[in-house]
């Protein structure tokens, strides 16, 4: 039997730092009776390919033998249009390009990079000009297309890849 989620958690982030990964979520699911544990990673440097999502099952199945007996894993990338909801993912994404829509219809969105979000606030750069939103104006934060430069050189779409596919 696995470890404790928590356990579990760490477990899978160490293994992820080794591949120089980060966890963007981890989610166990259930349904009819079968357990599956969802892995969101991200790649600092580019974007999530196969080969990442590969490697990260390889790793798990080495580090933890039993995992597959009570899970059905799967690892995904984060895609392009993610929003971005817990505290873990804003830390993970700060630097990417991100999309903000807020409350008020009126209000033009904005895009910008992803500097910081602590104390209620979020702050993006915008052509080199710092923006600070308050949160409670903010209907939601994803992640932004990216460039036309990296859009050529990158899948954009979110896969997932499970064991069976290895």
């Amino acid at each position: 039997m696995v470890k404790s989620l928590e356990l579990l958690e760490k477990t899978i982030e160490n293994e992820l730092q080794a591949l120089n990964l980060q966890l963007v979520e981890l989610k166990k699911l259930s349904h009819n009776s079968i357990n599956t544990l969802r892995i969101v990673i991200n790649d600092p440097e580019k974007h999530v390919g196969h080969e990442q999502c590969t490697s990260v099952i390889k790793s798990l199945q080495a580090s933890l033998p039993d995992l597959n007996e009570d899970f059905n894993v799967e690892v995904w990338s984060p895609g392009v249009g993610r929003e971005l909801k817990s505290e873990r993912e804003f830390q993970v994404f700060k630097g990417k390009l991100v999309e903000i829509t807020f409350l008020q219809k009126k209000v033009k969105k904005e895009i910008g990079i992803l500097k910081l979000k602590e104390n209620n606030q979020i702050a993006i750069l915008v052509n080199e000009e710092e923006k600070l939103f308050d949160c409670s104006l903010i209907q939601k934060v994803i992640l932004a297309l990216c460039t036309p430069e990296e859009n050529q050189q990158q899948n954009t779409e979110p896969f997932e890849i499970s064991v069976e596919d290895i």
